[in-house]
């Protein structure tokens, strides 16, 4: 680096960068042939040029205005601008230059917006913590001072500038006060910065961006604006996958493949052309290192115009390729949030990532940012004017992005092509042309059955069908069929078809002319798949599983074995205050399978439950009824499951023959065969239904019956989930329930709601709470009508419980007492009692009333020592009531506790069991919590050992334990060992985790601390000073995690300030007197203010 003196003009150069004296950095605008270079301030030449005077200017103002620095960088002089090896390295060194330096910066018209338009000024405004504004007469306009540091400075600096600058350059004022900030935007975030920008040469716009992402590659200039950025964003790519910490164990052995369930269709025509330019613009074949942007596809047109068809035509056509070149791909429906969140999981899934199902789509799309290999992401069904599509696009070079949508509007998310900026990536789909529309028509239908003069009604057909590929395809499958020929079909359209009609009329006419010749049909499956049409649009579209149809089949049987012939209820109270069968239900019910299913299922339901239930079961929401069973067969009715599964199979078939469904399947096993609906045929089907709430009742009873009664996470959860969601959405939007349901059917949809409360409360679906508040609501109105409290009271619960998952605490809190309160009346030992007990307790503990908490839970520890000793209840209860005990300082018990739970849990679950796990890591820090820090250290490095092998680097259950360890270590004086494992525990949540998330704060509090133990202050004080900041922004001003943040602070800053003042007295102490200055001494501190002060002393 090259410095030049402001007292001598002469230069000096420093090798080392811990010799560099403090130095001004002098920004302008660069005017070409007038700027004084090296040559000229060597030889004292050219000395009345602006350049020079320009020069003189800034060392006047230095020598004047800033006290104790004696030095100047100016990129015209202090760089050889002919010497390649000189600029390549000022290029690269540039921002780090710039943050330990201060910054004048003139603006020649004294105009803010003219001053930061130069590319070059980016990092002039971001990395250093001082700029001054000055005026072309050396006037000060304003400054950027970081605001931890704006007392420090006594020279003058104007008013503070940064909220213009945040509106002139679209930088975010934090970024401007605190570069560090910027790490949580995206890389497309930081290039809009350049927009409207402009540099001498192009390249140069790239190349200023290399401190800004933290990246080091060779300057070429020559090579062009476009290949500059697209080296640029390699590296950026590159040095993010190098930071990103290892998840070997997290990442897919195969490339993930999430299709839609549904295969691309065997006859395709019309689109050649179209699908011959999209598969120009992926960039299938090409090789990474030749990416020069990322790829972003949009496919306008209307529904059903074939734009998913032509997106699966091309996965088809390049499967090969795709194998060969380990693309993924990856397929969101972004019909609605719930979908596009369900699928962006199915990802998040894949590949193992943790990310939070509260930010579900943004945390995947991040991860997909970082994705190391190359991807194919389409984003299916982007229709919603309200929606910010750009929001669910990753900016990753390896990701390609196909969007396609009904919005003329988005396309404005196409990228545009890397040698013609001119020609974005959108893809017009108008419909088929006359003639391809005939030839797909003829083509799909049977050679052998055609006539003379199909041709000419073939075009009649699709011209009355608007060219629309979708229902030229129904209706040449209705033809092909054998249905109708085309003459009979011609004929049934004309009445259909009225002149006039716009074209989704048009569509919606050929749905029509099939739904008709179904009812009309005599095959034997038509009427079922008549009545599967109608029930399908209450589901999701995609993804209906015939699974779903067989659990709730199977789960009919046991439903009915509750109830005798005569509709009554078998079971009645025994003498002892138990349940028993009925003496006439004892007789009646013969099958021995279904009783020992019944005594197995109910004997622990009916002791949860007021016994008030069993003489009038209408009192119970928990479960299903024989009216849902009923509201089921209205689909297939009564027989056998076998019968039922090849009815089913067949009116599957008869609708996929028909066009109106297609079915997909990624086994040879037609039981996991699933079928999927055209949105526009889901729209129809809906409209011309005047039965809605029949058809929608009849398709939640399949739904809920499909559920097994099971509040519980089960494997088929997360399939289900879309279509809970969908229903609950589709009675929610369109059904009015005062209007069609009354009492007795309002009873039985609570009943509904309940099971998708749980199932959906389960998966973390955003339609959990929603469906609790109806629930609620709809308890309520019945029990105004008489019939009972304790359904109201179970929907509290319920609701409770999914409030306190969502952090809504206070809220759970008050129905938890209203809860607790109306189970008084049953018995103390009745375990619905104590469940809701505990939730309370919990509640208590998360709202910090930790002495209710102990109180209430050691009750429930009481009352449940009846229960075995390794019962899962007893165990859970044992667990808390310790975890509490901590909190409430009382170690000791705690301590006791925690041993008696994970001697059992160790006798009785495998190694990696999560309970055993957690119930480990809790006793560990009981020990820490009671000075037994080397035995915390034992288990916690088991505990970490074990998650090591069964965790994902960046779980957050691994994290804990290591973080905890970490812990222990500092506590053990390993202080060594304890940074090693936080620096690597930070890096970690740094990446998967926000800025002001609390366990990210602890550890990099912790992180501080050890810093400062061993010695470490300035990492202590940067690290610490930026807990402290976010602290100031999230937390109230008597938190105590900010308090102790603000404390640890205080301490640090003292006790660098004492090592400071020492070191300097020390060396004053040592330089012999008279030879040295005061102010070389001073220097030597390398302190710019820290040298202005001392200099005042003296």
């Amino acid at each position: 680096m090259r410095l030049l003196n402001v007292h001598t003009f002469r230069f000096e150069e420093y090798h080392n960068e811990s010799d560099v004296p403090p130095y001004v950095v002098a920004s302008h605008r660069w005017q070409a042939g007038t700027e004084a270079m090296i040559e000229d301030i060597e030889l004292r030449r050219n000395t009345e040029t602006k350049g020079y005077k320009k020069v003189e200017g800034f060392a006047k103002y230095i020598r004047e205005h800033i006290v104790g620095v004696d030095w100047v960088w100016i990129d015209t002089c202090c760089v050889t601008q002919h010497s390649t090896k000189e600029v390549d390295e000022a290029v690269r060194s540039m921002f780090r230059w710039y943050a330990n330096a201060y910054i004048l910066k003139t603006s020649m018209d004294s105009r803010l917006v003219n001053g930061t338009r130069r590319g070059w000024t980016l990092q002039e405004l971001l990395a250093p913590q001082v700029v001054i504004f000055l005026s072309q007469g050396w006037d000060v306009i304003g400054h950027k001072i970081d605001k931890a540091c704006i007392d420090m400075h006594t020279l003058e600096i104007g008013p503070s500038l940064v909220p213009a600058i945040a509106e002139v350059t679209r930088i975010p004022e934090s970024v401007l006060y605190e570069y560090e900030q910027s790490s949580k935007l995206t890389v497309e975030e930081k290039l809009t910065w350049t927009v409207g920008r402009d540099t001498m040469k192009g390249e140069d716009m790239y190349y200023s961006l290399l401190g800004i992402f933290g990246v080091d590659m060779r300057l070429s200039y020559g090579e062009g604006r476009v290949k500059a950025k697209a080296r640029l964003l390699r590296k950026i790519a590159k040095s993010a996958l190098a930071s990103e910490p290892s998840t070997s164990t997290a990442q897919p052995t195969q490339q993930p493949r999430i299709t839609p369930h549904r295969t691309a269709h065997t006859q395709y025509t019309g689109y050649e052309n179209s699908l011959r330019d999209l598969e120009c613009y992926i960039p299938f074949a090409k090789p990474e290192r030749d990416y020069l942007s990322q790829t972003i596809v949009v496919l306008l047109g209307m529904g059903g115009i074939g734009k998913s068809e032509m997106v699966l035509q091309l996965i088809k056509n390049n499967s090969r390729t795709i194998h060969d070149r380990r693309w993924a791909v990856l397929w969101v429906d972004c019909n609605s949030s719930t979908s596009a969140s369900t699928d962006f999981k199915r990802i998040s899934t894949q590949y193992n990532w943790p990310v939070s199902e509260a930010s579900m789509i943004v945390d995947t799309r991040d991860r997909l940012a970082r994705l190391p290999e190359p991807a194919l992401l389409v984003l299916d069904n982007c229709d919603d004017e309200s929606v910010d599509y750009g929001s669910y696009i990753p900016h990753n070079l390896l990701v390609t992005v196909v969007l396609t949508t009904r919005l003329v509007d988005a396309s404005k998310y196409a990228s545009s092509d890397p040698q013609d900026s001119s020609k974005e990536h959108v893809i017009h789909l108008d419909g088929l042309t006359p003639d391809s529309a005939a030839s797909l028509l003829m083509m799909m239908s049977d050679p052998k059955r055609r006539r003379p003069g199909d041709d000419e009604l073939a075009r009649k057909i699709v011209k009355a069908l608007g060219f629309h590929p979708l229902a030229i395809n129904v209706a040449g499958s209705l033809i092909r069929d054998g249905r109708k020929t085309f003459q009979e079909y011609a004929t049934a359209l004309e009445g259909q078809v009225i002149e006039g009609d716009d074209l989704s009329q048009k569509i919606n006419a050929t749905f029509e002319v099939s739904a008709q010749a179904l009812a009309m049909s005599t095959h034997p499956s038509a009427k079922n798949a008549l009545a599967l049409l109608n029930i399908l649009p209450y589901m999701h579209h995609q993804g209906i599983s015939e699974q779903t149809f067989v659990r709730a089949w199977a789960y009919e049987e046991e439903v009915l074995s509750w109830y005798d012939e005569q509709g009554e209820f078998r079971y009645e109270n025994d003498k002892n205050g138990g349940w028993k069968l009925t003496d006439a239900s004892a007789g009646i019910a013969k099958n021995k399978s279904w009783r020992r299913a019944l005594k197995k299922r109910w004997k622990k339901d009916v002791k949860e439950i007021p016994q008030e239930r069993l003489s009038n079961p209408d009192l119970d929401i928990k479960h299903l009824s024989q009216w849902h069973v009923a509201k089921c067969r209205e689909f297939l009715c009564s027989q056998p499951l076998k019968q039922k599964k090849t009815a089913f199979r067949e009116a599957r078939a008869h609708l996929a023959r028909l066009s109106m469904i297609t079915t997909n399947s990624d086994t040879n096993d037609p039981d996991m065969d699933s079928i999927s609906v055209h949105l526009l045929i889901t729209a129809w089907a809906k409209h011309r239904n005047f039965q809605r709430y029949e058809a929608w009742a009849t398709a939640a009873c399949v739904l809920a019956l499909s559920t097994e009664g099971s509040g519980d996470w089960q494997p088929f959860s997360a399939t289900l989930e879309p279509h809970l969601a969908a229903s609950f959405s589709s009675f929610a939007s369109s059904l009015e329930p005062d209007s069609e349901v009354n009492s007795s059917h309002r009873r039985q949809l609570c009943r509904i709601w309940y099971l998708y409360a749980w199932q959906l409360h389960q998966v973390e679906n955003p339609q959990q709470i929603n469906c609790c508040e109806r629930l609620l609501e709809q308890t309520r109105i019945l029990s105004v009508d008489g019939a009972g409290e304790e359904q109201v009271t179970e929907a509290e619960y319920l609701l409770a419980v999914v409030y306190q998952r969502n952090g809504r605490v206070v809220e759970a809190l008050e129905l938890l007492k209203n809860v607790v309160q109306a189970r008084e009346s049953l018995a103390v030992d009745h375990p619905t009692r104590l469940v809701s007990q505990h939730e309370l307790a919990r509640a208590y503990l998360a709202n910090r009333q930790v002495t209710q908490a102990v109180e209430l839970l050691e009750h429930v520890i009481r009352i449940r020592e009846s229960l075995g000793e390794d019962h899962r209840s007893r165990l859970a209860s044992q667990h808390e009531l310790a975890h509490v005990y901590i909190e409430d300082g009382q170690v000791a018990p705690a301590v006791k506790l925690l041993e008696h739970v994970v001697w059992v849990r160790e006798k009785s679950l495998a190694e990696d069991h999560p309970e055993r796990l957690i119930s480990q890591h809790e006793l560990a820090r009981a020990y820490s919590e009671d000075g037994q820090v080397a035995r915390a250290v034992e288990l916690l490095e088991h505990v970490v050992q074990v998650e090591e092998r069964s965790l994902a680097q960046d779980h957050p259950k691994r994290l804990a334990s290591q973080h905890k360890l970490a812990c222990a270590y500092f506590d053990d004086k390993q202080t060594v060992r304890a940074v090693e494992l936080l620096e690597h525990v930070v890096s970690v949540k740094q990446k998967c985790l926000a800025e002001d998330h609390v366990e990210r704060l602890k550890s990099q509090y912790e992180l501080g601390r050890a810093y400062r133990e061993i010695g470490r202050y300035q990492e202590a004080l940067v690290l610490i000073e930026h807990v402290v900041s976010v602290e100031s922004k999230t937390l109230s001003v008597d938190d105590p995690s900010r308090m102790l943040s603000v404390d640890l602070l205080a301490y640090i800053q003292e006790e660098s300030a004492e090592l400071e003042l020492e070191a300097n007295a020390k060396a004053s102490m040592q330089a012999p007197h008279g030879d040295v200055s005061a102010d070389e001494v001073i220097e030597e501190g390398g302190n710019a203010t820290g040298g202005a002060e001392a200099s005042s002393q003296d």
